[in-house]
């Protein structure tokens, strides 16, 4: 009788063990699940943080640049760091200091060399084909968007993956292979489209229509950008800058005229707002006349110096202008000379 309990004493401590060592395996498991959510969402809280404030990246980029070294990051902070550089690598792109833009990049693919991450591979190598492609470069930045889409579908999540394909797109369509350029404009459309991600689709239905207009098919053109505003209107003003611009290429591939006149008009961000009246004149053989006109606004100071920034497809050598010489701040305006003047030797 002794024995009988002593085997059923045992059996119970037994059992009461295993449900001991069985719940501290679920906690560890827990635990472990729970760190590697927060090591693949350790880039989430900047990411969106950035995504709402693209308008500002576009428009201020310093600002930007000091807003992100600023922001505190959750999670790994190695990772943290590099992928904020690539953030400012991509507002120094914004602002046209591609020296600076590949300096950080090179110095986050010395710490990928280190420590593979594909994320961040990715992101490295998307900028890295982008900033190629402005300087003329076509091949060579479609091997890198091709290495970052790669490196992008190895993720468990490949929504980063519709930017690259649009930029792969576009390189293919620059270069002239419009059925290659066709097939990733609808790769891009397959996946915003499953992921329900639709912020790109403008983009990509745009695209899609600026390859008809190369094959010179302008009714489907018209098709799908005429499908682009209907369910996918532009939003910023970069945004619908791009887009009424390249719809007005195909009504231009099939009418010719001697100039066109194109005027936008901008509102400032400052308190109270002022408007500027921004208009480009295109001339068939080729000038641009553009003609600025800023409205003044009762309540803000006096304006002390006033300009217009372009963004130029490739690295311009010089330019010419009809104007004032030397600095035209109000305090040495009265010592300009007016005229024609040529600036050469650009940095």
């Amino acid at each position: 009788m002794v024995s009988v309990y002593r085997k059923i004493m045992t059996m119970q401590i037994k059992n009461g063990l295993c449900l001991m060592w069985l719940f501290v395996l679920m906690l560890l498991l827990a635990a472990c699940s729970h760190r590697q959510k927060d090591d693949e969402l350790w880039h989430k809280d900047i990411d969106e943080f950035v995504s709402g404030h693209q308008s500002l990246m576009q428009s201020h980029p310093d600002s930007m640049i000091m807003l992100i070294r600023n922001f505190k990051c959750e999670g790994n902070p190695d990772k943290s760091d590099q992928w904020k550089k690539l953030l400012i690598a991509k507002c120094y792109y914004m602002k046209g200091a591609d020296a600076q833009c590949q300096s950080l990049i090179d110095s986050v693919n010395a710490y990928c060399k280190q420590t593979p991450d594909n994320r961040i591979l990715s992101y490295a190598d998307n900028l890295q084909g982008i900033l190629l492609l402005v300087s003329g470069k076509r091949k060579e930045a479609l091997i890198y968007y091709e290495k970052a889409y790669h490196e992008i579908m190895n993720l468990d999540s490949c929504g980063e993956a519709i930017d690259v394909c649009i930029n792969i797109a576009d390189a293919s369509r620059q270069m002239g292979k419009l059925a290659d350029a066709s097939s990733w404009y609808r790769r891009a459309y397959f996946l915003a489209d499953s992921l329900n991600q639709h912020e790109a689709q403008n983009s990509i239905l745009s695209g899609l229509g600026q390859v008809y207009n190369d094959l010179q098919n302008y009714q489907l053109a018209h098709h799908y950008f005429q499908k682009a505003e209907r369910l996918y209107p532009p939003k910023n003003p970069k945004d619908v800058h791009f887009f009424y611009n390249s719809w007005g290429n195909v009504y231009s591939s099939q009418e010719y005229v001697q100039e066109a006149v194109l005027t936008y008009t901008y509102e400032t961000i400052t308190v109270p707002a002022a408007t500027v009246d921004v208009s480009y004149t295109v001339h068939a053989d080729g000038k641009i006349h553009v003609l600025v006109h800023y409205h003044g606004k009762e309540g803000l100071p006096e304006l002390p110096v006033f300009g217009m920034r372009f963004i130029m497809p490739t690295k311009a050598v010089g330019y010419c202008y009809e104007g004032l010489s030397g600095e035209t701040y109000p305090d040495r305006m009265a010592g300009g000379i007016y005229g024609r003047y040529e600036v050469e030797d650009l940095p």
